[in-house]
């Protein structure tokens, strides 16, 4: 196996150097001359530190030394040996330690609730997962917290379970209790169901918020009529809005260019921490779990940014003001948009978010 080293040196008579290497009985595999002062040796991997410090006694400078082979994997077992020593340790342990629970995902349902059913069980986290019949963990506690079916399974030192809940039936709507149907909020009539009741509004019409859209009555041949509870629904298009001001200038974070990296080690409840040298940052991370064991590692890049306010025209920052205003439209929207325009003015970009949207409630209901 190879297990050479490659020493870059400059210096003055080089064939003097070569020479008092030689004296030394050591074997240099190779030697290429760079040019009239520098040069590189090959020499073996056992010999390194000891031609470095020849070469240091005789004046020359050593800029960089190469490893080849056995010798770069050595080297780098070296530079990160506390890291090597503490794998070699938590291996075995991890080994012993990965039929043992150390966390439990749940969905579905309410976290403590599970796990106080599991506990019932027998099983938490701590304990170990070894010989537990799933399909009987499954079957407990469907009947346990009342779900329609129960799904566990387990990955790695991690038990996942989700829980799908029984459908509740709607609440009777009582036909006998007459009342109508109101906007909840205004919107362009799209789509009218009408079920029972009088409709009051048409396609295309502006509705505001409170307005009767279907009255609860019924109107006989004769002309008369009969209060009745209003039934259908009612669709409108409907807004959302928000202006991002502007007043001349731009405020962004902006990245400096410094960047700083971290692997964090999740085991259990139990993350590393990690120190960021930078107040304001953005971070881009990736997940890695190393099964059975049960640890998750979480590489992560810090970029540096600075807070920076500059003078600048609408039209240099339109895109910037567009992303901010549909974010702000965003997060007031309670409704799935499916049309977004822009209004453009001297003070500001207002993003406009549209979408279908049912707006009908009875006036007996108080939610």
């Amino acid at each position: 196996m190879v297990c050479r080293a490659e020493i870059f040196v400059d210096g003055l008579n080089l064939q003097h150097m070569l020479q008092c290497i030689s004296r030394q009985n050591i074997t240099l595999y190779g030697v290429r001359r760079v040019d009239r002062l520098n040069a590189v040796i090959v020499v073996d991997y056992r010999n390194v530190s000891k031609v470095v410090d020849l070469l240091e006694k005789k004046c020359y400078n050593v800029q960089k030394i190469r490893y080849i082979g056995m010798s770069s994997v050595w080297e780098t077992v070296k530079r990160h040996i506390a890291f090597v020593v503490a794998m070699v340790l938590l291996i075995p342990l991890l080994a012993l330690l990965s039929g043992v629970c150390f966390d439990i995902h749940v969905e579905g349902a309410d976290r403590q609730v599970v796990l106080d059913a599991l506990g019932n069980y027998g099983v938490s986290v701590g304990r170990s997962l070894v010989g537990i019949s799933y399909d009987k963990l499954e079957n407990y506690l469907t009947n346990t917290v009342g779900a329609s079916f129960v799904t566990v399974s387990r990955r790695g030192s991690t038990l996942f379970v989700e829980v799908v809940p029984k459908n509740q039936a709607d609440d009777p709507i009582d036909l006998d209790s007459p009342c109508d149907i109101v906007a909840t909020r205004s919107g362009v009539v799209s789509r009218i169901v009408l079920v029972q009741g009088v409709a009051m509004v048409n396609v295309g019409d502006f509705v505001k918020e409170g307005q009767v859209l279907i009255k609860g009555e019924r109107v006989f041949n004769d002309g008369t009529s009969q209060p009745v509870r209003a039934v259908g629904q009612v669709f409108a298009t409907v807004e959302c809005s928000y202006t991002e001001p502007f007043d001349g200038y731009i405020r962004e974070y902006v990245r400096t260019g410094n960047v700083y990296r971290t692997t964090q080690v999740v085991l259990g409840k139990f993350t590393s921490s990690v120190n960021v040298p930078f107040e304001q940052f953005d971070v881009e991370q990736t997940t890695e779990t190393l099964y059975p064991f049960g640890f998750t590692l979480i590489h992560s890049v810090y970029f540096e940014k600075v807070y920076q306010v500059k003078a600048a025209d609408i039209d240099d920052c339109l895109e910037y003001l567009k992303v901010k205003a549909l974010e702000g439209a965003e997060k007031n929207c309670d409704f799935a948009y499916n049309e977004v325009n822009y209004r453009v003015l001297d003070d500001g970009v207002t993003a406009i978010l549209s979408g279908q949207l049912e707006i009908a409630r009875s006036t007996d209901d108080r939610g």
